[in-house]
């Protein structure tokens, strides 16, 4: 699994996560997540197009090239967001659900 962002310096982060799961398709992941542990996610982008590019070091002109091409399907991630009405038990259920995803 790869979590991307600042993993260092924690002390002024919010409870949003953005990962992917190497070897599964990021929409599966979600799916996943969704009908069997009912985690709810995004997936995708997050109209932040150009940021998610470079977090996954994808250059300008690789999506430039592959708009050209018939099926192209960007680079994405799957995105959770915590909050103050989530509990530890919420936390330790969706790890729970990323180790049987991950594997």
């Amino acid at each position: 699994m790869t979590v991307y962002g600042d993993t260092e310096d924690i002390a002024d982060k919010v409870g949003v996560i953005t990962f992917d799961v190497e070897g599964v398709d990021d929409v599966d992941v979600a799916k996943q997540l969704a009908d069997g542990y009912g985690v709810a996610v995004r997936q995708g982008e997050f109209c932040a197009h150009p940021y998610c590019h470079r977090l996954l070091g994808v250059s300008d002109e690789e999506i430039v090239a592959g708009m050209k091409t018939d099926g192209f399907a960007p680079p994405t991630m799957v995105r959770i967001s915590f909050g103050m009405y989530n509990d530890e038990t919420e936390v330790d259920a969706f790890l729970a659900a990323m180790n049987e995803i991950a594997g």
